[in-house]
């Protein structure tokens, strides 16, 4: 008997059908008595009970959220042109070691007609731009693996992230202070 290729596909396609039927046969879920279930809510047998739940939390609404910048780098001032645009936000402190940074971020502002509270060139003056209470947000944006004499350091963003975290602030920073 000769087969041409089209009779070959029809036939290989049909037989496959067959086979992937009758083995989702055998899942039709409907067992003996005597065999186990694999289910895992049918193998638990432990109860569990949620003890809290964050969905559907909002934060009480802030009228005017106050942002601090502790390191602009290239992403801050970016973050700093984006915040400017958000109604209710006030742009507190620009701080960075780097002057040309803190003055483009502060150009940035005066477009907007936004005056900047104060501005800060040196790392480790942090705590005194504008008390840490006042701030709803520190959004730190330099570099992770900056040394140790810039605005990114770890030495530097950990106190200011306890310190918010204390003071029931926020802080935005990339990567986490404990790391």
């Amino acid at each position: 008997m000769k087969t041409n290729r089209r009779d070959f596909i029809k036939s290989a396609a049909l037989a496959s059908t067959g086979i992937a039927t009758g083995a989702m046969a055998s899942c039709d879920g409907n067992q003996d008595n005597n065999s186990k279930s694999t289910a895992p809510h049918e193998i638990s047998h432990k109860e569990y009970k949620q003890k809290f739940n964050m969905s559907g939390y909002a934060a009480p609404k802030l009228n005017v959220v106050r942002v601090g910048y502790i390191g602009i780098g290239g992403r801050g001032l970016g973050s700093v042109r984006r915040m400017r645009l958000i109604e209710g936000v006030e742009i507190r402190a620009l701080c960075d070691i780097l002057d040309e940074r803190v003055q483009l971020g502060q150009k940035a502002l005066e477009e907007m007609g936004m005056p900047l509270d104060m501005d800060v060139y040196d790392a480790a003056a942090w705590s005194s731009v504008v008390p840490l209470s006042e701030w709803s947000v520190a959004n730190f944006s330099s570099p992770v693996r900056f040394p140790d004499y810039t605005c990114g350091s770890y030495k530097t963003n950990l106190p200011v992230d306890i310190e918010m975290l204390k003071g029931g602030g926020n802080t935005g920073i990339k990567s986490i202070s404990g790391v």
